[in-house]
């Protein structure tokens, strides 16, 4: 339970080591992410002769709007494939499937009243590649296109709305033995999933008519942000002690949450114990 649903879900379906380890960079998880509060599940299987199925399922729900009303939550399910197209752990590439049904919801974005979003089912397919360059190296590149088939609600002025077309990707070159032998430095950068084309209707009071009843007009709004969010960031992995490792990562946000202008930077660290 809690925000990680996408990191799991990229520990499962990759085949030992990948340049993805530690880092942010992943885009191909991005519908996982979308809902803070996850409860969720994750599993992966080696087929043999490298090849790799992994699975995930999650719900999530946001009562940050409506905490005494309908409360907006989501479902979802993941599959990953992973294979070795030379038979050599050194180059990887996973193929990902997402699907995410949501009511009063859109994108992860919680509505109410007046805009409700109503019920949206979305869908993703990502493809990802890891090479290990050798000397302790590793290349990867994600990306995703995800689209979203939107509802509508009688109770607002939203009246419609077209597909909406996302996308993004992200790349990650890491090196393992900075300090020591199983250490690992990761530099990554990343454009998240952004909506590239979508707009809604909605019906909007212009006037009144001679009764005093209001007068409605149709309208159209882009649904596209008005900013390009990049992500920047840096992490290093190291085992503290047998069965325990951490992992501290670093970032900075252009663009933040899509919004122009906007910027911050954050930290995690993550501390895992193997058993």
């Amino acid at each position: 339970e809690g925000s990680g649903a996408a990191m799991s879900f990229s520990e499962a379906r990759w085949i030992g080591e990948n340049a993805f380890q530690g880092s942010d960079a992943e885009a191909s998880t991005a519908l996982l992410s979308l809902v803070a509060d996850m409860h969720y599940a994750t599993a992966g299987f080696n087929l043999g002769r490298g090849e790799r199925v992994s699975l995930a399922s999650f719900h999530g729900e946001d009562s940050s709007i409506t905490p005494f009303g309908t409360v907006p939550d989501a479902y979802g399910f993941a599959a990953g494939y992973t294979f070795l197209p030379q038979g050599d752990p050194a180059w990887q590439v996973s193929l990902t499937a997402t699907m995410l049904d949501e009511s009063q919801m859109l994108l992860g974005s919680p509505s109410a009243g007046g805009l409700s979003f109503g019920h949206n089912g979305s869908t993703s397919v990502g493809i990802a590649t890891s090479f290990n360059l050798g000397a302790g190296y590793q290349l990867g590149f994600d990306a995703v296109r995800a689209v979203t088939k939107a509802g509508s609600s009688s109770s607002s002025i939203i009246s419609g709305m077209s597909d909406l077309t996302s996308f993004g990707y992200g790349a990650v070159l890491s090196r393992t033995g900075i300090a020591s032998a199983d250490d690992t430095l990761a530099l990554s950068i990343k454009k998240p999933l952004r909506v590239v084309s979508g707009s809604a209707s909605l019906n909007v009071a212009t006037d009144n008519d001679l009764w005093g009843n209001a007068v409605f007009e149709r309208r159209s709004a882009s649904l596209v942000p008005t900013g390009s969010e990049t992500d920047i960031g840096a992490s290093y992995a190291t085992t503290l002690t047998s069965g325990f490792s951490a992992n501290l990562y670093m970032g900075a946000r252009a663009d933040a949450d899509q919004i122009a202008g906007a910027r911050d930077l954050g930290t995690m660290l993550q501390l895992r114990m193997a058993f």
